[in-house]
């Protein structure tokens, strides 16, 4: 089934619809408002290859538009129990917050790719298993955690088609990685 949104903006401001994208999502349409009550529709979603954006989520302009006009939102879940998480806000809040986003998650990555180097380094050092292991789980834990935050089409090669094997593997390896760790 497919879930319909409908909402008018309170004044005619310049605002950017923010998607937090889920794998879920098959499919979300846009339908946005033009001239002579007629609508333009915009596509994203799991099942169309997104173009290279600046963030990590699904993202549409609504233009400024009049406030008697109606948006319409046509959202296609994978599965019935699919939660929506979306904000609409001024695009120029969203300009100011990425660099400080993408600082965030810098040092995220950065300090996942220490804890690998730092741990296969006492791996060699000191040939316990143990670290081996978890400079393993380290590096899973950064596949699976871009794989959470769509942070993988960044590489130019990875397809929506085995985005749920992008996904579930390192999850699975983090676990099984886990084990080997607690059991050496």
């Amino acid at each position: 089934g497919a879930y319909w949104i409908k909402f008018k903006l309170k004044k005619p401001i310049d605002s950017t619809l923010l998607i937090l994208f889920q794998p879920t999502l098959t499919l979300i349409e846009y339908y946005k408002p033009s001239t002579q009550n007629s609508y333009t529709v915009e596509r994203a979603g799991f099942s169309i290859p997104q173009e290279q954006t600046n963030i990590p989520d699904i993202v549409f302009q609504i233009a400024n538009s009049d406030t008697s006009e109606w948006h319409y939102f046509k959202i296609v879940p994978l599965t019935e129990s699919t939660g929506l998480g979306f904000y609409i806000l001024p695009s120029h809040i969203i300009i100011r917050t990425l660099p400080s986003y993408y600082t965030k998650f810098g040092l995220f990555y950065g300090i996942i790719i220490f804890a690998f180097i730092f741990n296969l380094i006492l791996f060699y050092q000191l040939r316990q298993p143990s670290y081996l292991f978890y400079s393993l789980y380290t590096i899973m834990f950064g596949v699976y955690s871009m794989a959470e935050w769509h942070h993988l089409e960044i590489f130019k090669g990875i397809s929506y088609k085995f985005y749920y094997a992008y996904y579930s593997t390192p999850f699975v390896s983090m676990t099984v990685l886990l084990l080997f760790y607690i059991s050496s």
